[in-house]
């Protein structure tokens, strides 16, 4: 379950508490028909076109995906923890 966070090489600068706090994410996910990689990659284009400050992230979640605001607020908080931004 550890590569879904890892690139092809294995490689990442994720810490064991996040690896953990994101694989932790992954099962509400599925039962919600998402991924947590695209949600990753969707934050990365909020951020690089400065729509908003990552902080308000959490409510684009909720109305982008459809996903309750506890959970939306987790994923940011593992996306922000991610050393790979």
């Amino acid at each position: 379950m550890s590569n879904i966070i890892r690139d092809e090489n294995g490689e990442g600068g994720v810490n064991d508490n996040n690896l953990q706090h994101q694989a932790n994410l992954i099962p509400p996910l599925s039962n919600l028909g998402l991924d947590l990689n695209e949600i990753f990659e969707f934050l990365d284009e909020v951020r690089e076109h400065g729509h908003t400050n990552m902080y308000g992230a959490p409510a684009i979640l909720v109305e982008e995906f459809d996903i309750p605001k506890r959970l939306s607020q987790e994923i940011v908080s593992a996306w922000m923890q991610d050393d790979r931004h």
